[in-house]
C-alpha cells in the first residue's frame, strides 16, 4: 500500500530522509503519562534548519504504509500555525504539538553572543556564575569528548540523573541502560556527541547535558539534570552558560539546538527561533480515528483543567505536591 501523492505543488521530501522506527504517542494527565501507543512509522530525519517550512507535510514520498502505521514529521517547520487535525485525500494529519523550537546561531564570538541579554540580564547571569564558582570551586565545569572521557560521564550523569523527580517520576533522566550507553560510546568514537558536567569541587556532579551533533555543527539539547539539592545555585543555567562558552572558545561556527517543546530556559538563553509542530499522518481508518481523536480529547480536557486550576491559583501548588511525592 502507497501513500498517495498529495503534495499541493509541493516537491516531496527526499525519501532518503525516512527510515521506519518505533515512536511513542503518550496519553498525559499533566506530567504523568496515563499509558502509551507505540507505532511503528516512518519517520523523517530532516532537521528543521534544512526543511522549507513552505513544504507540506502532505508531500511525501511514495512509502510503504504496510511496513508501518502511518508517518511521523517530527518537529516540522511550519509557515503558519496548522489545525490540530486535518483531513485530506484519505489520510489525517494529527499535529498535537507546536512550538517555537529555539536555537543560537549567526554568532561570531560569545561576547557578541551576550549582547542579547539587557544589561540587567547579563549581570544576574554572570553574578550566579560567580556565585557557584565562588561557593564550589574554579574545576567545578568540565566538557566531555571521545569514547573513555564519555563514558566517564555517563556514569556520573546516571548517579546525577537518579536524584531528579524527571527519573523517578517520568523515566525522563539519562538512561542508565548499556544499550543506551553503547550507543553514546559509539557517537563519541565518530566525534558526534559531547558531554557536559558540574561539580561540587571537582568531585561530586551536580548538573549534566549530554549534547548529541547532527549534520556536522548542530548541537543537539537532548538530555539535561540537575541535583535538586543544589538548585539554589542555579545548577542548569550555570552549565548552559558554561556549555556555550566553551562552545565559542572552540573557534568553530555552531548551531545550539534547544529541541522540541518551549520552557522559560529555552527562551532565555536562545537568539532565535522556528514555528515547528510534531505532525502524524495516517490513513483514515476507525482504528486512526480513534487513536487521533482520544488523543486530542485527552490533551484538550486536561489543558481546560490546567486553565482552571491557574485561574483559582493553585496549579502551582498541585504540580509541587506531585513532584514531591515522586
Amino acid at each position: 500500500m502507497q501513500l498517495a501523492d498529495t503534495r499541493d505543488g509541493a516537491e516531496p521530501l527526499d525519501i532518503a530522509d525516512f527510515e521506519i522506527r518505533t515512536a511513542t504517542l503518550r496519553y498525559l494527565l499533566g506530567e504523568i503519562t496515563l499509558f502509551r501507543k507505540r507505532l511503528k512509522l516512518h519517520h523523517y530525519t530532516g532537521h528543521f534548519l534544512a526543511t522549507d517550512p513552505t513544504d507540506s507535510p502532505f508531500a511525501i514520498p511514495s512509502l510503504n504504509l504496510s511496513e508501518a502505521d502511518g508517518v511521523m514529521l517530527p518537529s516540522f517547520p511550519l509557515a503558519g500555525r496548522l489545525p490540530a487535525v486535518v483531513r485530506k485525500g484519505g489520510f489525517i494529519a494529527y499535529t498535537p504539538r507546536q512550538y517555537e523550537r529555539a536555537f543560537i546561531a549567526e554568532c561570531q564570538s560569545f561576547e557578541q553572543y551576550l549582547e542579547k541579554f539587557t544589561a540587567k540580564s547579563r549581570s544576574t547571569l554572570r553574578r550566579k556564575v560567580r556565585k557557584f564558582t565562588r561557593e564550589f570551586g574554579e574545576g567545578s565545569f568540565r566538557a566531555f569528548s571521545g569514547r573513555e572521557a564519555m563514558a566517564e560521564f555517563h556514569a556520573h550523569a546516571v548517579e546525577v540523573s537518579r536524584k531528579t523527580y524527571q527519573d523517578r517520576l517520568f523515566d525522563a533522566g539519562i538512561p542508565a541502560d548499556d544499550e543506551f550507553r553503547d550507543s553514546m560510546l559509539e557517537a563519541a568514537d565518530q566525534g558526534i556527541c559531547r558531554g557536559y558536567l558540574l561539580f561540587d569541587d571537582g568531585h561530586k556532579p551536580v548538573s549534566y547535558l549530554y549534547t548529541p551533533i547532527v549534520d556536522g555543527n548542530v548541537h543537539l539539547y537532548e538530555l539535561v539534570g540537575y541535583d535538586p539539592d543544589y538548585s539554589k545555585f542555579s545548577p542548569g543555567t550555570v552549565l548552559q552558560f558554561h556549555v556555550l562558552e566553551y562552545l565559542f572558545e572552540l573557534g568553530q561556527p555552531f548551531v545550539f539546538d534547544f529541541t522540541e517543546g518551549e520552557g522559560s530556559h529555552k527562551a532565555y538563553f536562545a537568539n532565535d527561533s522556528r514555528l515547528c509542530g510534531d505532525i502524524y499522518l495516517f490513513r483514515t481508518t476507525p482504528r486512526a480515528l480513534l487513536l487521533v481523536y482520544s488523543h486530542l480529547f485527552l490533551a484538550r480536557s486536561v489543558a481546560l483543567l490546567t486553565a482552571i486550576l491557574d485561574r483559582l491559583k493553585v496549579k502551582k501548588t498541585i504540580k509541587k505536591l506531585i513532584r514531591r511525592s515522586a
